[in-house]
């Protein structure tokens, strides 16, 4: 049976082991069988591994087996067995925590460190082993190796137990290793008080760039008035990233605290930098004081939303958004809006919805009738924004797209009016889960949720529902109250049984909130141990997954040995092609890009959950984790960093890191799409970039993988080259190509290769050369010769009029005898046929 522990025997002439500290400590809890003090045999190697997997997936709180893994002699197994104690929400798991506290090796109590972090959370506020884990936190924080200390400043801040802040605190005081106090710093901001406010502005002058990226972005995320001290020194730092981090902290200050320091980051050198300046503006004015931009910055501004390059789109949707709040670049934000680009021109609309201009609302209203569903979504988020909007939002609700009646329910989340209420309240009995689980928080967050014995009734109803979101959602409004009635709490202990397993650990959660202790669910995962066994095979080979998108490719080293059961699920639905043709919804500038919704909206997934593999791997620039709305809740969402963020560090699955097209991310935009996605195993495979604008040949040459080779292999023939050279006139020739496209990599080296056999008396002009990507939109100012359908395009001018056009390949099979029949009507040439 899956799951099942397997009965302790001990074999006739076998010897009696010595029982550990933590049978002993596990007997007098009544966890371990008495007076034998038997424990299972410890597992050896991948054995161990696949047990550990198999525990921690089915969220199962084993003593005999997590005893044994604890006594492995392998310090990685020890580590492991750890780490799963850290999410099995038990507190008989106290004992064996503090035995590996004192193992030898500093890997093992680094987990350690972690998981007592881990677990004080989640005990009940008066549960005595919440002091004791507490207390193995504060000898850690003392602990000899650089990397126990940095777990345990981790554990402390997701403790957030009493006391931990000064502990911290004083630690920070006597540590000298500058990669410890980087940890403590990251975690300062999660704790209520202000006292360590002072001594984190005191390090944002610090000698050690990362000592000060985390001082900055503790004080940025605080809040607090007093760190605008720290902030605005942080937005003079020579490193780029310590500014962009300061500049954040203006979107939780009040509005004037940073402003001068924004107004000059919009002309910082760094791009994130001035993402960062230009939404704390925004931030600013949209939440009043009565300031305006100066000319000079609205200049820039100007500037920033006219900027058409591919590379800066997120940039420039972070300036049209300042735009609306500002008020001002209003014909630039309307030529946008007629482009018609989706997310660019749906942010545009958006923008001269908040700025007031008088037309957005009929703007909004015609984009609402389109049939496209991204153009209706954007028109609902407009028409949030307009003063007579408010009718068309509520008759949005019934729209027949699950996905725009969801949009106009958290259009109208914070909406006025008598008749909100009402009609949100009518979605709680929408045929879409995730439009029901919306209206569920949107009236919480109203504080108009329904009373108790509707909630019940509604909750009752989601048994069996496709998708567990409503409940959940009512299962949190029902533990919202500052107590649960016997009926609630019945209810809720009746559903920490279900067989879904998010609605069981959200029942669960719900009465450790109101201090009721229950065991955390088991998963039924449906998986033998074999499966476990095969995963641990898998995960001990390198692994990569490449995504295919219409900006590029990104190739992603998986993160096996932290999380080999998610990176193992993500590679099987690659492998079935689930990721094909789904999108990125998600972008936000400077954060993360996030894709892999079936639905496109965020709400989606594979048809199942996993069970979180939680690490202290760093979430730098380019790291891939698992999106999530709650614990153990992850499917197929991706998202990939775009800038460090040590907030999210092991609080989401660590499943990889972009290591070849990182630049992808940086230009993807909201809605495209997912092409193709594949997994493989050992060496990467040759990744070709994708380049923009006028290209450069030599560069090409030089470093797009075959070119130069396909060049020096072609071999035109003299009887065209022949024809060519007697041209009378000069021609000029234009090409739209995609380094990405083979079709490209192959026509345009033989190009160049007729250009060259040419030499002096060729009639061509050098060519320009303008790379697109997958969208193939070019830049008009570059390539004026209308869309582009297939790439390579080669247009072959005389006298600035186009005269004809090679599209992909040469209908002849060859550059040269298409270009002769190009210009042979011009020349008057007489071509034979065929």
């Amino acid at each position: 049976m899956t799951g099942a522990a397997p009965r302790t025997t001990l074999a006739v002439g076998a010897a009696v082991r010595r029982p550990t500290l933590a049978a002993v400590l596990l007997a007098a809890a009544g966890l371990w069988p008495s007076p034998a003090l038997a424990a299972e045999p410890a597992a050896e190697g991948s054995q161990a591994r696949a047990r550990l997997l198999e525990l921690a997936d089915a969220r199962r709180f084993d003593p005999l087996a997590l005893a044994a893994l604890a006594a492995d002699a392998e310090p990685a197994v020890r580590a492991g067995t750890a780490a799963v104690l850290g999410l099995l929400a038990n507190p008989g798991a106290t004992p064996l925590v503090a035995q590996l506290a004192r193992d030898r090796d500093a890997g093992v109590r680094a987990a350690v460190a972690a998981a007592a972090g881990r677990l004080v959370e989640t005990l009940p506020a008066g549960a005595h082993e919440r002091e004791s884990l507490g207390g193995e936190l504060q000898r850690l924080l003392q602990d000899p190796a650089p990397e126990v200390r940095s777990a345990a400043a981790w554990g402390a801040g997701r403790a957030a137990h009493p006391g931990c802040d000064l502990w911290l605190l004083k630690r920070l005081g006597w540590e000298k290793d500058p990669v410890v106090r980087t940890a403590i710093l990251q975690e300062l901001w999660r704790f209520p008080g202000g006292l360590w406010i002072r001594r984190a502005i005191g390090q944002v002058t610090n000698r050690d760039r990362g000592v000060r990226f985390a001082a900055v972005s503790s004080l940025a995320r605080s809040g607090r008035t007093e760190a605008a001290v720290g902030l605005r020194l942080g937005c003079r730092d020579a490193d780029p990233l310590v500014r962009m981090a300061a500049m954040e902290g203006a979107r939780r200050l009040p509005p004037p605290a940073l402003w001068p320091e924004l107004l000059v980051g919009v002309g910082d050198a760094d791009l994130r930098v001035r993402i960062a300046a230009m939404e704390g503006l925004a931030s600013a004015l949209e939440r009043g004081g009565g300031r305006a931009l100066p000319a000079d910055v609205v200049a820039k501004v100007g500037r920033a939303v006219a900027d058409a390059d591919p590379t800066a789109v997120q940039a420039r949707v972070v300036a049209v958004r300042l735009a609306g709040a500002a008020r001002c670049c209003e014909a630039q934000l309307k030529e946008i809006v007629a482009s018609g680009e989706p997310w660019v021109a749906g942010e545009a609309l958006v923008a001269l919805a908040c700025a007031g201009e008088p037309g957005s609302d009929a703007t909004a209203r015609a984009w609402f009738a389109s049939a496209e569903l991204p153009r209706r979504i954007a028109a609902v988020r407009a028409l949030a924004q307009t003063a007579k909007g408010q009718p068309a939002l509520l008759a949005a609700l019934a729209d027949p797209a699950a996905e725009v009646r969801l949009a106009a329910v958290e259009a109208l989340h914070d909406g006025a009016g008598a008749a909100v209420t009402p009609a949100i309240a009518q979605r709680l009995a929408d045929e879409d889960p995730f439009v029901r689980a919306a209206a569920v928080e949107a009236l919480a967050g109203r504080k108009a949720a329904p009373p108790e014995p509707e909630l019940l009734r509604l909750l009752a109803g989601e048994r069996g529902a496709a998708a567990p979101d409503a409940a959940v959602a009512l299962i949190g409004a029902l533990g919202k109250g500052k107590g649960l009635s016997d009926g609630t709490r019945a209810v809720l202990e009746g559903l920490t049984g279900s067989p879904d397993p998010v609605v069981a650990r959200a029942a669960w959660q719900a009465l450790a909130t109101h201090g009721v202790p229950r065991p955390l669910p088991e998963v039924k995962t449906g998986e033998d141990p074999a499966f476990y066994r095969d995963v641990v095979r898998w995960a001990s080979s390198p692994r990569w997954l490449e995504v295919v998108t219409v900006r590029g490719t990104m190739q992603i080293a998986l993160d096996t040995s932290s999380a080999p059961l998610a990176c193992f699920r993500l590679a099987a639905l690659a492998d079935k092609k689930f990721f094909e043709g789904l999108t990125f919804h998600r972008v936000e500038p400077d954060f993360v890009v996030q894709g892999g919704d079936p639905r496109g909206d965020g709400w989606g997934g594979p048809g199942f959950v996993m069970r979180d593999e939680l690490a202290l791997a760093p979430f730098a620039a380019g790291a891939v984790g698992i999106a999530l709305s709650g614990p153990d809740t992850g499917g197929s969402q991706l998202f990939v960093t775009l800038t460090p963020r040590p907030h999210l560090l092991g609080r989401y699955p660590h499943v990889g890191t972009v290591v070849v097209g990182f630049d992808v991310a940086t230009r993807l935009r909201a809605g495209d799409r997912i092409l193709r996605a594949r997994a493989g195993e050992g060496p990467l495979p040759r990744h070709v970039p994708v380049w923009y604008g006028v290209l450069d040949p030599a560069r090409l040459d030089r470093e797009i993988p075959g070119w130069h080779e396909e060049a020096a292999a072609y071999r035109p023939q003299e009887k065209w080259l022949h024809m060519l050279r007697s041209a009378k006139l000069r021609y000029g020739l234009a090409v739209a190509m995609g380094t990405w496209c083979p079709d490209s990599r192959e026509q345009i080296p033989r190009l160049e290769a007729v250009l060259a056999a040419l030499g002096k008396a060729s009639p061509f002009d050098a060519p320009r050369l303008v790379g697109v990507d997958r969208s193939k939109a070019a830049d008009p100012a570059l390539y004026p010769f209308g869309p582009v359908e297939l790439v390579p395009t080669i247009v072959v001018m005389a006298g600035g009029a186009e005269v004809g056009r090679i599209v992909e390949t040469p209908k002849s099979g060859r550059i040269e005898e298409d270009l002769v029949r190009i210009l042979a009507p011009v020349e008057g040439w007489e071509v034979p046929v065929g």
